[in-house]
């Protein structure tokens, strides 16, 4: 009876050690393993539109708000301290439009239109793999929000409170 108490027991040691060896011992890798609500990662990149390298950022949990900013030759960078609590119910994804913030600069400037900015907008939701979005144009932003809206067939509202709104007749 000894002998197998003896057995039991080292055997329920041999089991508590090899468990102990292989779950998180401390604080910090219990917190490797798993990330809490309240951390937003950040991603950020470039997307190649049409010859454009167009910056993103994005940042959040939830369905995707796709931000464009006004300008042209700003960047997204305002609205930084008024949208970044939405991170908390939606992805924000932030974009420079070409020739602005860390997005490239062209040399010639007949590229920058609203219908490229509107096909920029567009080939960054295709590049990231977005789906269906909700997108926010602000200003000259406005503008090119809208543009995608007039191009999309799909039932889409565009509202900009600027006089960037041009007249939707693709060239294309």
């Amino acid at each position: 009876m000894r002998n197998t108490l003896a057995v039991l027991l080292l055997t329920a040691f041999a089991f508590t050690v090899s468990s102990a060896q292989t779950a998180p011992t401390t604080k910090s890798e219990t917190a490797k393993s798993a990330k809490p609500a309240n951390v937003y990662p950040m991603q950020e990149g470039y997307v190649d539109s049409h010859g454009a390298l167009i910056y993103y950022m994005s940042v959040g949990h939830g369905a995707p708000l796709l931000i464009a900013h006004g300008g042209p030759g700003a960047s997204h960078d305002y609205f930084l301290p008024y949208l970044l609590p939405l991170m908390r119910t939606n992805c924000l994804i932030f974009i420079d439009e070409r020739g602005s913030g860390k997005s490239s600069k062209l040399e010639d400037t007949s590229q920058y239109n609203i219908d490229n900015m509107a096909d920029d907008i567009e080939t960054v939701r295709q590049a990231l793999g977005l789906g269906k979005i909700s997108l926010l144009g602000h200003s000259f932003g406005g503008g090119a929000s809208a543009g995608l809206c007039a191009q999309v067939s799909e039932k889409s509202f565009a509202f900009d409170s600027g006089q960037h709104l041009p007249q939707y007749e693709r060239t294309q």
